[in-house]
């Protein structure tokens, strides 16, 4: 291809292999509106693939391709497309085929709920025209988790194997006698470099610098053995409710309620297994540890309460001031904790768990206000307008980030690593929280026509408190709005005719990093998602 004539990277070029790509124009009609460069000079370059790519995958034709290609370029990623072919190999050694997943992507885990509920109703009517009702209900649930897991320690072979040459020469390695000896882990450990950090040597090969006893138990560590566990998981709850309303029978209403509830973690969190590895700890501390799902999670707690005071002026027209208060414990996060694994032998150790925990707790408060009302007294046509307005506060201040990574305390971010490393990251709002909602709605209901346009707005909050790109700063969503309508019209009692709006005022997602100690932010990132429209029918029979 023109200027690729003294090209010495690898890779393949179009021109090589020119029935495995075509020349696309994605960006070239109207990108972004005009309001951004195009990524490519021009908006089109060649793509790899046919005009049916998943059916050509599916077929096989892509797999063939890739073998060329990656045969042609000598690339390391040969191995790496999709996921035909692929095979695993099990902790005890079995090779298996992944069809399509494999064991590692699969979480297979059961869970049975036994729940019971009692209800009793009351209510009282009083000479001063108010009434009182309510309930006190008690609800009894029972949560049963199957799940198999399987550790494994270290496999000795990592230091116990012997290393030959191309004449069979042993030049490396242990004695092959499939019990690591702590000659054979030092052996295996390069000349440190004088004047690095850490002892000279890189963060994957700090047990180098093990010394002594602590030495001695890292290799005893090193046997390969399996630990089942199949133990179910079993938790219960008792989950109180109470409720009043206060009516005085000319509009005004007081509510209150206080209940205890429970959120169950995901399935998934639960799925436990892999391969011990070393923590990295070379003074102190347990020296294996692995990053896996959580047998001992439960599910998150809160008790709840809440008062209301509502105003009914009109048959369709209210005006509501709401305080809520939510007392949480036990919000799930990616977490730093201990288990204790016994092996078939009979040693015992305790072992560093990276993964989901329940770690946080705290209050979450706030009030509402909300009016809604139907203009009925308009004249005419605009008699079915009617408006629904609220305004929410949230403070969750009391849920903060910690920018802390050891034993039994909370270590967060995006991709479950750990949280202490970004420089701007400190102690940051919980994530996903905005402080301030606003939602308005207007409506038509008349006849045969029904009409809504919604308008959500939001203040900004925080996405992740560690990105995963430098200088992995705490990265918010700015704040923002989105308007969606919609318009019926029903035609008889079997069919209905109408069109949707989403995004109407093509907002753009923006989001900020935080970039210096003063927690000043810049634009990182964009998103568009267009305005989409949807054109419904819907009939009943």
């Amino acid at each position: 291809m023109p200027d690729q004539e003294f090209a010495i990277a690898g890779g393949a070029y179009a021109d090589e292999f020119p029935a495995y790509s075509q020349v696309r124009a994605p960006f070239g009609d109207n990108f972004q509106r005009g309001e951004a460069n195009t990524p490519i000079p021009g908006g089109a370059t060649y793509f790899y693939g046919g005009d049916d790519f998943l059916q050509d995958y599916l077929n096989g034709v892509t797999d063939q391709q890739w073998d060329e290609l990656t045969t042609f370029s000598q690339t390391p990623e040969a191995g790496n497309l999709g996921v035909n072919g692929r095979t695993r190999t099990l902790l005890d050694g079995r090779q298996v085929l992944c069809d399509p997943y494999c064991p590692s992507e699969i979480s297979d885990v059961t869970e049975i709920t036994n729940a019971a509920y009692a209800r009793l109703d009351y209510g009282i009517d009083m000479d001063s025209g108010w009434s009182i009702t309510g309930n006190i209900g008690l609800r009894y649930v029972e949560t049963k988790v199957k799940n198999d897991a399987l550790i494994a320690f270290p496999d000795p072979g990592q230091f116990d194997d012997p290393v030959f040459d191309e004449n069979g020469v042993q030049v490396g390695g242990g004695n092959g006698d499939g019990v690591v000896q702590v000659s054979e882990v030092t052996d295996s450990c390069p000349p440190p470099v004088p004047g690095a950090p850490d002892g000279g040597y890189a963060p994957q090969i700090l047990y180098c610098q093990l010394t002594g006893d602590r030495l001695t138990e890292f290799a005893s560590l090193y046997t390969g053995e399996l630990i089942p566990d199949r133990r179910d998981i079993t938790f219960d709850h008792w989950l109180p409710a109470f409720n009043i309303r206060l009516d005085n029978g000319s509009g005004l209403v007081l509510r209150g309620a206080v209940s205890k509830a429970i959120s169950r973690p995901d399935l998934n969190l639960f799925n436990a297994g892999g391969v011990l590895g070393f923590s990295g700890r070379v003074d102190s501390g347990p020296p294996l540890s692995i990053r896996t799902g959580n047998r001992n999670l439960r599910p998150i707690k809160s008790w709840n309460y809440d008062l209301s005071a509502e105003w009914y002026f009109d048959d369709v027209g209210s005006i509501t001031a709401a305080f809520f208060l939510k007392d949480i414990t036990g919000i799930i996060q990616t977490g730093t904790g201990l288990v204790n694994y016994t092996a078939p032998s009979g040693g015992s150790q305790d072992v560093i768990i990276n993964g989901p925990a329940n770690d946080l707790d705290g209050t979450l408060k706030g009030f509402e206000l909300a009016y809604q009302q139907v203009y009925d007294f308009l004249p005419g046509l605009l008699s079915g307008l009617g408006t629904q307005l609220s305004y929410t506060y949230v403070d969750a201040s009391d849920f903060v980030t910690p920018d802390i990574s050891d034993i039994g305390s909370p270590s967060v971010n995006s991709s479950g690593g750990p949280l202490n490393g970004g420089a701007f990251t400190g102690e940051v709002p919980n994530s996903g929280t905005s402080k301030h909602t606003v939602n308005a709605t207007v409506f038509y209901e008349r006849g045969p026509i029904s009409a809504r346009a919604v308008y959500n707005w939001r203040s900004r909050f925080l996405v992740t408190p560690r990105d995963d790109l430098f200088p992995f700063s705490p990265t918010f969503q700015e704040s923002g709005g989105q308007l969606d309508a919609s318009l019926f019209y029903t035609v008889n009692d079997h069919l209905k005719l109408g069109v949707q709006g989403v995004n109407l005022l093509d907002q753009v997602t923006k989001l900020s990093t935080v970039i210096d100690y003063d927690g000043t932010r810049v634009l990182s990132a964009a998103f568009r998602n267009d305005r989409r429209y949807t054109f419904l029918a819907r009939f009943n029979f």
